[in-house]
């Protein structure tokens, strides 16, 4: 959430490019979001980077372990070392509840938040997430990356069903389909999670 103003909460992504993330927003961002459109991306840059010296410090916080997020990170110091980059790595669902919470209560302490999709989704929901379209997003193949700029992603966990084929001779399409009471005690799901 953009405690001091949104500039850093724009600028970390242009240099992070790969990480999943969202920008959070407090009340303003939406117009400095709109400030930027329709400048020219050596314009926009250097205009969020002169703000950025400004502000001096970014806070990001992610489900992504340090030793993944550090070379994204690295890049960011060496390019700008002028700016004090802070990470803290919590849970998916322990940090988009605490952004919401504390995006209720009017406290805005994170300018940059990587979470997993389906955390995404609820602080979407929640109103605590605003969309920015990066020029450096161009880069990303168009599956990594959201194109009304909610999200980017440098990697991606495939959930799948898998099904013995001489036992289902119809299978599940969709997740919701084990809703239907014919799957009753016929499946089961791991509870170990693998990267």
């Amino acid at each position: 959430m953009l405690k001091r103003s949104w500039f850093l909460g724009v600028a970390l992504p242009l240099i992070l490019l790969g990480a999943q993330f969202e920008v959070t927003f407090s009340a303003p961002i939406e117009d400095a979001l709109k400030s930027l459109k329709g400048l020219a991306v050596k314009e926009r840059l250097a205009r969020l980077e002169s703000e950025a010296r400004k502000e001096g410090s970014v806070r990001w916080a992610s489900s992504t372990p340090q030793a993944w997020a550090e070379p994204a990170l690295q890049l960011f110091r060496n390019r700008y070392p002028m700016i004090q980059v802070e990470y803290m790595r919590q849970s998916g669902r322990v940090l988009a509840e605490r952004i919401v919470r504390e995006h209720r209560g009017g406290k805005y302490d994170v300018d940059i938040v990587g979470t997993s999709a389906v955390t995404f989704a609820g602080m979407k929901d929640a109103g605590v997430i605003a969309p920015y379209v990066s020029p450096e997003a161009a880069q990303l193949r168009p599956n990594m990356r959201d194109p009304a700029g909610w999200w980017v992603a440098y990697f991606g966990n495939i959930q799948a069903i898998i099904c013995n084929k001489n036992r289902v001779k119809n299978a599940p399409n969709d997740w919701k389909d084990f809703l239907d009471p014919k799957w009753k005690g016929e499946f089961s799901i791991d509870d170990t999670r693998y990267e």
